[in-house]
């Protein structure tokens, strides 16, 4: 069974978009900071808890960019919540698939993971980057 993008209401625009096709759609809300949601053909979502709406832009893209580079299963997460292909995909991977989740901070991930705010910074730069390398981005919101 496919699942398709849905269709952009009135109040809606893509903020980022990589083909195949997978995007940030920005949810402009009247009197309140905008949403965004990440879309991808046949991905659905384990738990609310994780996806598929952010406030943060850049918690959202981060997502999109794990999503390109491990073309990850919500449905295959187990108790541990992270799925298996981004357990396998390496440990930046792990880092910024666990930093998009809602409450999750770079302070929880250094304290958690005994990593620096640099590393850390530095593990979102590189998925970020191979993201944009495996998939041609077609838009990019701003950094």
């Amino acid at each position: 069974m496919a699942h398709a993008l849905s269709e952009l209401s009135d109040n809606e625009e893509i903020d980022t978009e990589y083909e195949d096709p997978i995007r940030v759609v920005k949810v402009n809300r009247e009197g309140e900071p905008p949403l965004y949601r990440f879309e991808a053909r046949n991905h659905e979502y384990k738990a609310s808890d994780l996806g598929p709406v952010w406030e943060n832009p850049h918690d959202a893209r981060l997502y999109a960019a794990v999503y390109v580079v491990t073309r990850f299963r919500e449905e295959k997460t187990g108790k541990r919540g992270i799925p298996p292909a981004v357990e396998q995909a390496g440990r930046e991977e792990l880092i910024c698939y666990t930093l998009c989740r809602k409450g999750t901070s770079v302070d929880w991930i250094t304290n958690n993971y005994d990593l620096s705010k640099q590393r850390i910074y530095e593990y979102k730069s590189r998925v970020m980057s191979r993201a944009e390398k495996q998939s041609d981005m077609i838009t990019g919101g701003d950094e």
